[in-house]
């Protein structure tokens, strides 16, 4: 995600004014002025691609819920200061956390069991088990329930399974922080540019000879390929009231978010041939180095899809029956074809993982994806200089008219894209001056991800998250009662409904919660936050989060960006797409292979004997 980091003195500055009530500005970030007369609330905000406008619209509810009451003497309500900085990710919240004044830490990619730490008493952060097991509608401030609100569930009763056992201290039960979001890496799409050009699979019998929704010539298809009247003009709406029926894509069942889009990976490069024939761009991707890891979470979430959550998950429990690996001695080069096998899984013998089927299939479609540069524009996906928000401006200015640009279908990027690209949007809207350029005005989707087979579809779809992420309370609020049961009420407030709605509308992605927004709730999401939402209520999950100690220690290794997912060549190659750019004659099977041979027995033994 695209980080904005912030100056160090505006760090310095916040560090004072938390720390003192005074100082010479006596500003906060985003020069917030102080209010002396009032409690602040501090509250460090990772800053990633989901930005800080959802947590500031929770900020302006929670202080005007407590405007009129008294946390310190003389003073009354409470001020909310968003430190929003990249420093809240990784290992540095672990190293600095102590001595940070911030009292409420919403964190990516830091491991949440060396913030609990093993001593009880010396833990980091503050034990919220009140706050998460609580009925929602119980008030810390106040110290009873509050009248206002109805909702009876607890955080721990709609947090996604897999997390709350993560979160749920082994041994203890105790619960020191919750999931801060979900996010995943996939497909884009414009929904226009996809409406507008057919690029839609139809149901058998609908469809062209392909199975598009409009031939190559443009022309819209109907019942038994016929061409509807030779309209080319016809719309999308027009051409499905006179007959045309999509397929029913990937989770193979009519009537779904997925309709239309491919079912398997073969469709899905048919698709990009087809765009590529319209004389649209199938994709683009960021080109910088670093970023290409988009496509080995793409890769990621692949591999998920294929396994299903039982069979990913061995990757992060190291227990359990593995059905599908692969016999390394099957693979025929000729046919492409191999078998597989079922194998125990424990932690002496978790390299094996490595051989799972899905794995393959990932690699393979991502060499397929860059084998073939008529998919993408070369120059832009492996220039290094090409960062992800010129990736983002390129996919949202290609819809304008314009000669010289093509315009293009699909993106490789993140859940929080259009988040992330909300200035690019506005500058469109300037610099066109026109209103139908504007983010709520334009329609895009989320693509369901293909199968790699066809005996695929019809299964369920599974996504795994590319990061970790916490909420957590420092330690050093437990100093001032009434600061912790702020700190502890305002974690409370961020999980209501209203707040889970409210981060949908402004963020176009979903918190990773079991919770049902209305019709009306619905009604003022943009299409991507819809498709998103859809997503998250139809899909299946997996994390990276383990109890398993093997996991544990190393927690950023078995993590979508680390290197366990993909590596090859005796470790010098992790990048997926980079791998296959530089080395066009390698096959898939040749990475699978060297993967499966850097990982093994031997290499496996050595890192993790103090385990076995």
């Amino acid at each position: 995600m695209k980080k904005k980091v912030l100056s160090l003195c505006v760090c310095l500055l916040m560090a004072t004014v938390a720390l003192t009530g005074m100082g010479c500005s006596r500003k906060g970030p985003d020069d917030e002025p102080i209010n002396q007369d009032a409690t602040q609330l501090l509250v460090g905000n990772f800053d990633g691609g989901y930005g800080d406008a959802w947590l500031k619209e929770v900020k302006a509810r929670f202080e005007e819920k407590y405007k009129d009451v008294s946390f310190e003497e003389g003073k009354k309500g409470v001020q909310v200061i968003i430190d929003t900085n990249d420093k809240y990710q990784g290992s540095g919240v672990i190293q600095q956390i102590a001595s940070w004044p911030q009292h409420v830490i919403l964190s990516e990619a830091s491991d949440y069991y060396q913030l609990v730490g093993t001593n009880p008493n010396r833990t980091r952060i503050v034990d919220i088990t009140d706050v998460v097991t609580s009925p929602m509608n119980y008030d810390f401030i106040l110290g009873e329930t509050d009248p206002s609100l109805s909702e009876t569930n607890s955080i721990e009763d709609i947090m996604n399974p897999s997390m709350r056992e993560y979160f749920k201290q082994e041994g203890t039960g105790k619960f020191y922080g919750v999931p801060f979001y979900e996010a995943t890496v996939g497909f884009v799409y414009d929904i226009d540019l996809f409406e507008e050009y057919g690029f839609y699979y139809c149901a058998d019998g609908y469809g062209d000879s392909s199975g598009f929704a409009q031939d190559g010539n443009g022309n819209w298809m109907g019942r038994g390929a016929a061409v509807l009247g030779s309209k080319s003009s016809m719309t999308f709406e027009q051409a499905k009231a006179a007959g045309m029926k999509l397929s029913n894509g990937p989770d193979g069942k009519e009537g779904t978010w997925d309709d239309g889009m491919p079912a398997t990976y073969d469709e899905f490069f048919a698709l990009c041939e087809r765009i590529e024939a319209r004389g649209c761009e199938a994709l683009t991707w960021p080109g910088e180095r670093e970023v290409q890891r988009y496509l080995n979470y793409l890769a990621y979430n692949l591999w998920a899809d294929y396994e299903g959550v039982e069979q990913m998950q061995l990757n992060y429990s190291l227990s359990g029956t593995a059905t599908d690996l692969i016999d390394m001695s099957s693979y025929n080069s000729a046919s492409g074809t191999f078998s597989t096998y079922s194998q125990t899984i424990t932690n002496s013998n978790g390299y094996l993982l490595g051989q799972q089927a899905g794995k393959y299939y990932a690699v393979d479609f991502i060499k397929r994806l860059v084998s073939n540069t008529n998919y993408y524009d070369e120059t832009n996906c492996f220039t290094d200089g090409f960062a992800q928000y010129s990736a983002e401006t390129l996919f949202v200015n290609s819809a304008y008219p314009n000669d010289n640009l093509k315009s293009r279908a699909m993106m490789i990027d993140g859940s929080w894209w259009q988040c992330e690209a909300s200035r690019i949007f506005d500058e469109m809207v300037e610099t066109y001056r026109d209103d139908r350029w504007k983010a709520e005005n334009r329609r895009f989707g989320m693509m369901a991800l293909p199968k790699a087979t066809q005996e695929k579809v019809g299964t369920s779809s599974t996504l795994a998250f590319n990061t970790t992420t916490s909420i957590v309370i420092n330690a050093k609020t437990t100093e001032n009662e009434k600061i912790l049961n702020l700190a502890k009420q305002f974690v409370k407030f961020m999980h209501t409904h209203e707040s889970l709605y409210r981060f949908n509308q402004l963020t176009g992605t979903a918190k990773p919660y079991d919770y049902t927004l209305s019709d009306a709730e619905l009604s003022t999401l943009t299409s991507v936050a819809k498709q998103n939402y859809e997503m998250h209520k139809s899909i299946d999950y997996v994390f990276s989060y383990s109890q398993n100690p093997i996991v544990r220690s190393d927690p950023q290794y078995y993590g979508a960006s680390g290197w366990y997912v993909f590596q090859a060549n005796s470790s010098q190659f992790e990048i997926l797409s980079l791998a296959f750019h530089e080395n066009p004659s390698w096959s898939s099977w040749d990475y699978f292979s060297s993967m499966v041979n850097d990982r093994g027995q031997a290499w496996w033994t050595n890192k993790y004997a103090s385990y076995l």
